[in-house]
C-alpha cells in the first residue's frame, strides 16, 4: 500500500491587521480547502428536544434517541452555571455525509452568544456521531468539547474554533477527521488589562483515525494528507465562526490611527 504524504499545512506569515497596533503574527494553511456542498447535507436529519429528551428525526423512518448525556454532559452542565453563556443551546440542523462501509456521520453543533455585557461572549461544542442505517444504532464518533467560543477581557477578544476536514488518511476507505484549531489570544495582566498585542495563529492537521470505537486521535498521522480528496465540513448552526467574527471586526477598521 503506497504511503500518503507527510505535509506541513500551516506556515507562519507576518500581516498587519487593520485595527492592530502591532504585527499580527498568522499560521496561514499552505494547502486551501473549501466546504463541499454535494459531500455534506443538512436536509436529511434533525435535532429535536423536548421533555422526553433529544432525538434525531429523520426524513424518513422513526426517531432516533440521543442519549442526554452526550449533549449535556454532567460535569459540562454543572460549569456552565458559571460561565458568561451556555454552551449547550444545540441547533436543529444536522449536517450528515457518507463515511465508508454503509455507515453515516453526523455532525450536531451548539452555539450561544451573550445578549448582554461588556465581554460579549459566545460558546459552543461540536459532536460527531456515527449511523449504522441498516439497524438504527447510534454511537458517538468524537466529542470535540469546547471547540469555539470568544470572549473581552482587559478590552482584548480571545476566539478559539476547530475546523473540522473529512478525508480517508490511511487508505482503508473509510472516512477519518481532522481537525485544525485557530486562536486568537492576548496576554492580560492581574488586573485583566491587556498588555500585549492580540496574535492569530493557526495549527496543524490533527487526525482522528475511523476505529470500531468511533474517530479516534492518532498524532503519529498528523500533518499528512489523505490518500484522495479533503473536505472542510460545513459550518453547522451557526453563519461564521467566532475567530472569523473577531478577525473581520478588525478588517472593517482603518489601518491608519485617527487625525
Amino acid at each position: 500500500m503506497k504511503r500518503p504524504p507527510l505535509v506541513s499545512v500551516h506556515r507562519s506569515v507576518r500581516l498587519r491587521l487593520p485595527g492592530l497596533l502591532g504585527v499580527l503574527v498568522l499560521a496561514a494553511p499552505a494547502v486551501a480547502v473549501g466546504p463541499d456542498d454535494d459531500f455534506f447535507t443538512v436536509a436529511a436529519y434533525r435535532l429535536l428536544h423536548d421533555d422526553g429528551g433529544y432525538r434525531l428525526r429523520p426524513t424518513a423512518g422513526p426517531d432516533l434517541a440521543v442519549p442526554t448525556a452526550w449533549l449535556e454532559p454532567p460535569e459540562v452542565v454543572a460549569a456552565d452555571e458559571e460561565t458568561y453563556v451556555s454552551a449547550l443551546e444545540w441547533a436543529p440542523e444536522v449536517t450528515s455525509f457518507a463515511i465508508g462501509e454503509g455507515r453515516i456521520g453526523l455532525h450536531l453543533s451548539s452555539y450561544a452568544i451573550q445578549e448582554e455585557g461588556s465581554a460579549q461572549a459566545a460558546a459552543g461544542r461540536d459532536l460527531y456521531l456515527i449511523l449504522e442505517p441498516r439497524t438504527g444504532a447510534l454511537r458517538r464518533g468524537l466529542d470535540l468539547g469546547d471547540s469555539k467560543g470568544r470572549v473581552r477581557l482587559g478590552g482584548c477578544f480571545a476566539a478559539w474554533f476547530q475546523r473540522v476536514y473529512v478525508g480517508d488518511v490511511d487508505c482503508d476507505g473509510v472516512l477519518d477527521l481532522a481537525t485544525v484549531e485557530e486562536r486568537i489570544h492576548c496576554a492580560l495582566a492581574d488586573d485583566q488589562t491587556a498588555i500585549e498585542w492580540p496574535v492569530y495563529t493557526r495549527g496543524p492537521l490533527r487526525w482522528h483515525h475511523a476505529e470500531e470505537g468511533g474517530w479516534v486521535a492518532r498524532p503519529d498521522l498528523d500533518g499528512r494528507l489523505p490518500c484522495r480528496g479533503l473536505r472542510q465540513a460545513p459550518l453547522t448552526g451557526i453563519s461564521k465562526g467566532p475567530v472569523d467574527f473577531i478577525l473581520e471586526r478588525y478588517a472593517g477598521q482603518s489601518p491608519l490611527p485617527e487625525r
